[in-house]
């Protein structure tokens, strides 16, 4: 297990002080790939093998309320690369000493002039690993009804290294239209990547309300397939003595 500390920073807070949804995202993925060096070296690495990590699966529980600013936390990660073309990553974030987030998340290892799925325990001699993780995730369904809310041209700023939108930018879009409906304060958060967006791009974001939660789906041009599905399961309780709104 791989542990890092962290202390939230101004430029990870929205203007409730505590850290952003996408933030927190950020932290997982960057958490994730300094882990990952002590199989397969940095990034640049992979890539000057031809190789490149590209995320399928998200899903986090919420246990409490992100940390505020100048709070310290840290992040527990670990991997376990025996499912297939699947490598499944866990995150156990504290703060004062108890659980407030628990992430897992599915990455697939990709040929980069190919394009080509890859099974990872074939091609990096290092990434075994003794620790076993679930496989099993939420289906994230996808009923009649959704609407359009908002559309985005894809821009530089939003790109990772792998040329598309970085799956950080997806949690920020839909931030941004539920905090519009009053405050984000999620129990569970469940995200399919299928496709990414790329530059220019025009971008559907689309949502349905649904059962105990709230729906999200991402389609870019004229595709029929939606490339990220998303789902937000309203918070039942309170944080303290924050009063959780719905959305």
């Amino acid at each position: 297990m791989y542990t890092e500390n962290f202390i939230v920073q101004a430029s990870d807070t929205g203007s409730d002080g505590r850290m952003k949804l996408k933030c927190l995202f950020d932290y997982f993925q960057n958490t994730a790939a300094r882990a990952a060096q002590e199989f397969e070296g940095t990034t640049s690495d992979l890539l000057s093998q031809g190789y490149t990590w590209v995320l399928s699966k998200y899903e986090a529980d919420f246990f409490d309320e992100l940390p505020r600013i100048d709070e310290r936390f840290n992040i527990s990660t670990y991997h376990d690369p025996s499912h297939g073309y699947n490598t499944l990553r866990m995150f156990h974030v504290n703060c004062d000493e108890k659980e407030i987030v628990r992430a897992k998340s599915s990455w697939l290892l990709v040929d980069v002039k190919s394009g080509r799925v890859l099974r990872a325990v074939n091609h990096l001699s290092k990434i075994h690993s003794d620790d076993v993780i679930d496989p099993i995730f939420t289906e994230i369904p996808e009923p009649d009804g959704f609407e359009c809310v908002n559309e985005i041209e894809v821009s530089w700023h939003s790109l990772d290294y792998n040329g598309h939108v970085n799956n950080a930018v997806y949690i920020e879009w839909i931030y941004d239209q539920l905090a519009k409906n009053g405050g984000v304060k999620p129990e569970k958060i469940c995200v399919s990547f299928r496709s990414g967006a790329k530059l220019g791009e025009i971008v559907r974001l689309e949502r349905c309300e649904w059962k105990g939660g709230v729906l999200f789906r991402v389609k870019s041009g004229d595709r029929e397939r939606s490339g990220v599905k998303f789902m937000m399961l309203r918070r039942l309780r309170t944080f303290g003595d924050c009063n959780c709104r719905s959305w």
